[in-house]
């Protein structure tokens, strides 16, 4: 059996749902002196998702010739740490990386187990804003490169982005209510809506989760020079343009989706969507309440 090594650094895992302020949350964390990051990592999802299935029972009794538990754990572990050792490298003496992909959401609890130092923040936000997001996306690619087929385009329709949306709601939920007391301990959810409303508050509540003090580059995300943390690969006129990444604070985008999307979209996602936005504290009208009530009692639900 392999001694377990002493990580090199702790690890800060940022997901959540696609556009709910996930890479605000990173610049504002990459801002602060302790910390260092890059542009998302994709693969952290994957390979939990494939620990997972090799740590099963049956797996483990399977493969007892090659490896065990904690054998097997330690191997992802270092592998992780080498994955990141170039961020290390670029700025020497940090104390955390921070890893943002929103998918990490799927995997937050096996991340937490694996990385027992570790925190995860998950950033949420109204799920309707969040469509309106990715239809603005959509159109902007549109603008920039055509009708070109790209495959990704099918996950910005609006009953795949709500269905994304609900799914992320429900991974969170998982891990407040279901998961161990440490792991609940090491994992908070923020609110993008209070974020940008509040974002003194918020930091500081930030910062004593992560075990940091707050520093003042973190309330002037705009300034964060996005060469530095990898993330200007995502400036490209569809993902984001500049004058979106170097915004300031601001809480334009709160509830933009009663304008923002057409009749159909509102009523689309508000039917989708009612029952995690109101357990999370959105509000939804009167009427896609009562539409939904009355399509549930026609399906033999409950309302």
């Amino acid at each position: 059996m392999t001694t377990k090594s002493i990580p090199k650094t702790r690890y800060l895992f940022v997901g959540g749902s696609a556009r709910s302020g996930t890479t605000l949350v990173q610049k504002i964390l990459c801002a602060h002196s302790s910390i260092a990051g890059g542009p998302e990592f994709d693969q952290l999802t994957p390979l939990m998702q494939m620990y997972d299935r090799m740590r099963q029972p049956m797996r483990l009794e399977r493969q007892a010739w090659y490896y065990s538990a904690d054998d097997l754990a330690e191997s992802v572990r270092t592998f992780v740490d080498s994955l990141f050792e170039n961020v290390r490298s670029r700025h020497p003496g940090i104390e955390i990386v921070s890893e943002k992909t929103p998918s990490n959401i799927a995997v937050a609890r096996t991340l937490l187990e694996l990385f027992p130092t570790s925190r995860f923040l998950n950033v949420q936000r109204d799920g309707r804003d969040v469509l309106l997001s990715h239809k603005k996306v959509k159109d902007r690619f549109l603008k920039e490169h055509g009708n070109k087929a790209t495959p990704w385009l099918d996950d910005f329709k609006t009953g795949v982005v709500c269905g994304h949306w609900k799914q992320n709601a429900e991974q969170a939920r998982q891990v407040e209510q279901n998961a161990p007391e440490d792991i609940r301990q090491r994992f908070m959810t923020v609110k993008y809506e209070e974020l940008v409303a509040q974002p003194v508050e918020q930091i500081d509540r930030i910062c004593q989760f992560v075990g940091i003090s707050p520093e003042p580059l973190m309330l002037t995300p705009e300034e964060v020079d996005p060469t530095e943390t990898g993330q200007v690969t995502n400036i490209d006129n569809v993902w984001y343009t500049h004058a979106q990444f170097s915004q300031k604070f601001n809480t334009g985008s709160v509830g933009s989706w009663e304008k923002g999307l057409s009749w159909w979209e509102k009523l689309s996602a508000n039917l989708r969507m009612a029952p995690e936005l109101e357990r999370l504290g959105y509000e939804v009208p009167g009427i896609y309440k009562s539409i939904r009530g009355l399509l549930d009692r026609l399906r033999g639900r409950k309302a």
